[in-house]
C-alpha cells in the first residue's frame, strides 16, 4: 500500500476550498491533492495561482451532477490508485433569489451533492480515512421565512436523513 495520501477537495477553485488546497500542497508535499472544480477553466486558473505545484492535480467535478461525480470517481480509480484518504466536501452555493428553481439548485449542490459524494466516494476511502463536510450558517438564514413548525423540524439535531428528505421534497 502506498504511503502517499490522497486528498480530494470539492469547490476548490476559490474561497475556503482554494485555501485548503493551498495549505495542503505546502504542508503535505509528498501527498496528492485533487483540486475539484466544476469549471475546468477556473480549476486551471486556481492551479496556476497556486504556482502549479507538482502534488496538485485538477479534477473536473460538479457535485450537483451524479454523472460528473461518477466520472470523477472513475478517473480517481484509473489514474490515482483507486483510493482516497480524505474527502473534503467544500463545494456549495448560495443563491440570493427567491423561487423554486433557486431552491432546487441550492439543494442539488448543498444537500444532494454532499450526500451523493459521500455515497460514491466512501468505498474508496482507505482505513483511517476521513470525510469532512464543510458548511456555513447561511442555511439557517433560509429558514427565516419558514413557519415556526418547519424551523423546529429543520433545527432538530436528531433529524434523520429520510426525515430531512421528506421536508425538502417537492
Amino acid at each position: 500500500m502506498s504511503s502517499q495520501r490522497v486528498f480530494l477537495v470539492t469547490g476548490a477553485n476559490k474561497g475556503i476550498g482554494f485555501e485548503v488546497v493551498k495549505k495542503l500542497s505546502e504542508k503535505q508535499p509528498t501527498d496528492l491533492i485533487l483540486l475539484g472544480s466544476r469549471d475546468p477553466k477556473r480549476g486551471e486558473e486556481a492551479f496556476i495561482r497556486l504556482g502549479s505545484p507538482s502534488n496538485v492535480k485538477c479534477l473536473l467535478l460538479d457535485t450537483s451532477s451524479n454523472e460528473s461525480i461518477e466520472h470523477a470517481k472513475q478517473e480517481i480509480q484509473e489514474k490515482y490508485g483507486a483510493y482516497i484518504d480524505v474527502l473534503i466536501n467544500n463545494a456549495g452555493i448560495g443563491i440570493y433569489e427567491l423561487g423554486i428553481e433557486a431552491l432546487k439548485s441550492t439543494f442539488n449542490t448543498n444537500f444532494y451533492g454532499v450526500k451523493q459524494m459521500n455515497n460514491s466516494f466512501s468505498p474508496l476511502i482507505r482505513d483511517n480515512g476521513r470525510i469532512v463536510n464543510v458548511s456555513s450558517g447561511l442555511g439557517a438564514l433560509a429558514t427565516k421565512y419558514c413557519s415556526a413548525e418547519l424551523k423546529t423540524k429543520f433545527s432538530n439535531p436528531d433529524i434523520t436523513e429520510s426525515e430531512l428528505e421528506q421536508l425538502i421534497a417537492p
